[in-house]
């Protein structure tokens, strides 16, 4: 089963200002009339993300707990996507990325002061979610997703390293260097896993987050 991309579209500043909407100071923006680069994109993504945790962190929890690229998920991330957290244009984007980058903004927001580093206590988590489509695709989706749990749990801090550091910077450059063995020592003998730097950053971070509060809930005193 295959899901269309998620499409967003917002209205412009004059148009907000007219219904009396506050736009949040951080929040994200496409510059008008200019082509943007790769990079450019993923910090409109994270802004915008980073954004919609503010404001509605409960509702991203809510949409956290979905099944990837499920109708359900489609239909959450509709509702999360307002014209609040866009100061002017227009995006669409598959449900995949912004899901993506709410794993990394939730991390940041409650692991950015002080991480974890150790994953021991966490039991296998089970990324192939009931209910998720079927098909080849997804599947290949969530061996990259224990793929990613594999590599953290190798490397916590290269990993913290990684979602903590700015996009497009010589410190991303770096982290992505330094995470890449671990992915590599966590790959099955003998096969192929194609992902680019984007989608590992993502499903690193999504690994990162869902095992830091694996982690934090089994360190927490029982009542």
């Amino acid at each position: 089963m295959r899901y269309s991309a998620l499409v967003i579209v917002f209205f412009t500043t004059s148009a907000l200002a007219q219904t009396g909407s506050i736009i949040d100071h951080r929040a994200a923006n496409i510059p008008a009339g200019k082509t943007l680069g790769i990079a450019e994109k993923r910090h409109i993504m994270q802004d915008f993300a980073a954004c919609t945790v503010r404001r509605w962190r409960h509702g991203v929890e809510r949409y956290l707990d979905t099944v990837p690229e499920s109708v359900e998920a489609q239909t959450m991330g509709a509702r999360l996507a307002t014209e609040d957290c866009l100061i002017s244009g227009q995006m669409q984007f598959q449900e995949a990325l912004y899901r993506a980058a709410a794993y990394e903004a939730m991390y940041r927001v409650t692991f950015a002061r002080q991480g974890v580093s150790d994953f021991t206590s966490v039991p296998p988590i089970d990324y192939a979610q009931p209910g998720a489509p079927t098909d080849e695709a997804a599947s290949a989706r969530a061996t990259l997703r224990r793929l990613a749990d594999c590599a953290v749990r190798h490397g916590p801090l290269e990993a913290r390293a990684l979602i903590l550091s700015p996009i497009g910077g010589p410190n991303e450059s770096a982290a992505f260097a330094a995470v890449t063995p671990m992915v590599s020592a966590c790959m099955p003998a003998d096969a192929t896993v194609n992902f680019s730097k984007i989608s590992l950053r993502g499903y690193v971070g999504e690994a990162l987050y869902r095992l830091s509060m694996a982690a934090r809930g089994a360190s927490a005193p029982s009542s």
